[in-house]
C-alpha cells in the first residue's frame, strides 16, 4: 500500500510521511533561524531526512521527495 500511495499510507512499522516531515522540519527550521548569523552547521542524517530538507529548501512538496536523489554516504551542502 505504501508504494502505491506513500502520502496516504505509512510504511510498515513507521510513521506517515507527513508526520515525518513535520518532525524533521520542527528541528530543522529552528536550526536555520538560529544559525543564520553563523557560518556553518553540520547535520548528519539518513536519506529520508535529507530528502525532506531538500524538498523544503527547494519549496517542493513531500510528494516529490522520492524523486530526489541522495547517494548513500554522500555529503550534501546547502546555502541558506
Amino acid at each position: 500500500q505504501f508504494k502505491a500511495d506513500p502520502i496516504a499510507n505509512r510504511p510498515p512499522n513507521a510513521e506517515y510521511l507527513h508526520d515525518f516531515e513535520v518532525r524533521v522540519l520542527s528541528v530543522f527550521e529552528p536550526i536555520i533561524q538560529n544559525e543564520q548569523q553563523h557560518k556553518s552547521v553540520l547535520i548528519v542524517a539518513h536519506a529520508g531526512v535529507i530528502r525532506i530538507i531538500k524538498s523544503y529548501l527547494s519549496q517542493s512538496t513531500i510528494k516529490n521527495m522520492f524523486t530526489i536523489e541522495v547517494i548513500s554516504g554522500s555529503c550534501e551542502r546547502f546555502e541558506v
